[in-house]
């Protein structure tokens, strides 16, 4: 079948946007485009962006009302428990909606036979702690509604839980477990990277 009204593809040669400490304040992030209402992790996401800008971090995006932008920082400067020399490590990478299939590549390519590698402390998926944990920075626009989320429904069902913001580099470095924005832990284990919604959570604190 072919749609009454087809979406003309936008042409991928159009402006991009680099967010910088003078349009940061006016720049809309592109995550939550899709709600005109205030978002609570807006402004926190601004502030994190804001420092890490300094540090190399680009977030760099379509000059247009969609979804269609890229986040990367080298990886020496990455809140990430990887680490390697002459690499960007991407946090995120969205495409939507009608901008989608007109191509992105990514590769890797050393030129002295390096490879990057996940630090040393975080294969260990453990912590001592049996209490459900989460670690968290403010990377992502979506962090904060999701603990508070979780905080409510700990605190309405009476099960402990640890929240523990990731707010310096050497933190994010030292990391027990794979790390993007989010990590979960839960009797010691590690459990997931995915933000939470309320029937994973319930999945996780029934084991």
């Amino acid at each position: 079948m072919t749609p009454a009204h087809p979406v003309e593809k936008p042409p991928m040669d159009a402006e991009f946007v680099d967010l910088t400490a003078d349009n940061l304040a006016d720049e809309h992030l592109c995550c939550i485009i899709r709600t005109k209402k205030a978002h609570p992790g807006v402004e926190a996401k601004r502030r994190w962006l804001s420092d890490r800008l300094r540090e190399g971090h680009v977030f760099r995006k379509l000059n247009a009302k969609g979804v269609v932008f890229i986040e990367y920082a080298p990886l020496e400067t990455a809140w990430v428990p990887v680490i390697g020399d002459n690499y960007y490590y991407i946090y995120c990478l969205w495409v939507a909606g009608p901008y989608k299939g007109n191509g992105y590549e990514l590769l890797a390519l050393s030129f002295d036979g390096t490879t990057p590698q996940f630090a040393h402390n975080a294969k260990k998926q453990r912590i001592e702690s049996q209490a459900l944990t989460v670690y968290y920075d403010m990377q992502c626009p979506f962090v904060p509604g999701n603990l508070e989320m979780i905080r409510q429904h700990c605190e309405a069902h009476g099960v402990p839980a640890d929240f523990i913001e990731v707010d310096t580099l050497r933190k994010a470095k030292e990391l027990p477990c794979v790390f993007n924005n989010w990590g979960v832990f839960y009797k010691g284990k590690f459990e997931t990277v995915n933000l939470l919604d309320a029937a994973a959570l319930e999945r996780i604190l029934k084991k």
